[in-house]
């Protein structure tokens, strides 16, 4: 019974570590670096945020993908 349990363990310790991996390497990846400001209006946001809202955050990309 612990070998299942040890595998099952081993396994979301890897499943854990790739998504960790992946969410750093999406962090280095973006386009936009968090600057304490919303990209859209220009008000404060907290330090990890790069938009007030999911709305600012879909009108931003959409003009985005426009201009492409």
């Amino acid at each position: 019974m612990s070998d299942e349990a040890d595998s099952a363990n081993e396994t979301i310790q890897r499943e854990l570590e790739n998504k960790i991996a992946h969410s750093r390497n999406a962090l280095e990846k973006r386009e936009l670096q968090p600057s304490g400001r919303c990209y859209y209006c220009s008000h404060p946001v907290d330090e990890l945020r790069l938009f007030c809202d999911s709305g600012f955050a879909e009108d931003f990309e959409a003009f985005n993908k426009r201009k492409r």
